[in-house]
């Protein structure tokens, strides 16, 4: 069919979301079956966060860099920063994380 109707438009629109919705919700499957059957401490025991240290600086700015593509509410990783590395540090990471993000976002369009 060479002219699409508006109702068969909104059909395919919403395929799509249901597909990227999908594959969203399954990479996150994935992710935490990976982290349980090879029990990485990830989940259960995140002592390398808690001490603040360049794993924790480094997760933290890379969370909000990809913020654009990822569904993690950007308020509370700031606050977490803001916990681990004083009001200062944890403000500058945050920044350097959202200006990340900011031009990661320019660059996908």
């Amino acid at each position: 069919m060479l002219f699409y109707s508006h109702a068969e438009e909104k059909g395919l629109g919403l395929k799509r979301y249901i597909i990227t919705i999908t594959v969203i919700l399954l990479i996150f499957l994935v992710s935490f079956l990976v982290l349980q059957v090879f029990e990485i401490p990830f989940l259960s025991n995140p002592a390398f966060i808690k001490t603040g240290g360049i794993v924790a600086a480094v997760s933290g700015v890379l969370l909000l860099s990809f913020d654009v593509l990822l569904p993690v509410p950007s308020s509370v990783v700031m606050i977490g920063m803001g916990t681990l590395f004083g009001i200062v540090n944890g403000s500058v990471l945050s920044l350097i994380g959202c200006l990340n993000s900011a031009l990661f976002g320019f660059y996908l369009g």
